[in-house]
């Protein structure tokens, strides 16, 4: 039994699983004169999902593979997606973009008698988004699409480094575990200590869904919260910051503050991913209060 692990984007791959659901989903692997990764993949194999740049983000078991079949043709692949062509995947805008941008340029200048193909191989998968991701180490993130792994997947297993993105796998994580409707645009995923002085995007300590225009007035405001959380734990004093902090929850935006911030998120940068999360669990906590904190822990 293999083990595969598979790089997926859940917004432009039409994997948007809903968190603790489980869910059938159909991947498609294509490649120009040859046969695409996952054509080892057999029914009852281990399958994981990653986001490049964050983490494994679902789990679950191989379905139904079916045999790589090769097209000779534009029209041939074109006939292969309509509806009832045989394609289990149902996507218009990817399809398009296969057919436009690797199968007409493949065979502009060339016939059948070439022996030029276009290979697509569709495999079937149930798959449930994960409590904690999995973050892993860069050795096993090179180019490939779809990779076999030798030893389980915790073995490749190391610390989440933090960065500004917010991953897409986590914004559908929070907007799930809000309540909030994905498709409508009423809703932004922010960042609460903002990206512009330092504030991770990949954790969800840093973040919070937003009505959007409350986000547009907010912008790249600092809360007064960071500032006092770090004078509880004597980082203002280690980093020979002075000045005023106010216990009553306020959004600043003078140079200064934003200046000062950059140095206290550079330094809780370098912490333990632990210490990191706790951080900034405590400066959204002491802002917003309890409410936002039930929803995301």
């Amino acid at each position: 039994m293999l083990i595969h692990l598979v790089k997926r984007n859940p917004d432009l791959s039409g994997t948007k699983i809903r968190f603790n659901d489980k869910q059938t989903i159909w991947f498609v692997q294509t490649k120009k004169n040859g046969t695409p990764g996952g054509s080892k993949a057999q029914k009852g194999d281990r399958i994981y999902l990653y986001e490049t740049g964050y983490a494994v983000y679902a789990e679950g078991t191989v379905g139904e593979v079916d045999k790589p079949r090769r097209f000779y043709s534009p029209q041939e692949v074109l006939d292969y997606v309509m509806p009832g062509g045989g394609t289990h995947y149902d996507n218009t805008d990817y399809w398009g973009r296969i057919i436009i941008k690797d199968v007409c340029p493949m065979f502009r200048d060339a016939g059948t008698a070439d022996g030029k193909y276009f290979c697509v191989l569709e495999v079937e998968a149930e798959l449930t988004v994960l409590d904690q991701p999995i973050p892993l180490e860069p050795s096993l993130l090179g180019r490939s699409s779809w990779r076999y792994l030798k030893k389980p997947i915790e073995s490749y297993q190391q610390d989440l480094t933090v960065h500004k993105n917010i991953p897409s796998s986590l914004r559908l994580k929070i907007f799930d575990l809000c309540s909030l409707d994905t498709e409508a645009a009423y809703y932004d995923i922010d960042h609460f200590v903002p990206k512009s002085v330092g504030g991770p995007g990949n954790i969800i300590e840093n973040l919070q869904p937003i009505g959007s225009s409350l986000n547009r007035t907010k912008r790249d405001k600092v809360p007064s919260a960071l500032f006092s959380h770090a004078m509880e734990l004597k980082i203002l004093r280690k980093l020979g910051i002075s000045r005023p902090v106010s216990r009553k929850p306020q959004l600043l935006s003078d140079a200064i503050a934003k200046d000062d911030a950059r140095k206290i998120t550079s330094y809780v940068n370098t912490l333990p991913l632990s210490k990191i999360r706790a951080f900034y669990r405590e400066v959204r906590l002491q802002h917003r209060g309890r409410g936002i904190d039930r929803l995301l822990s």
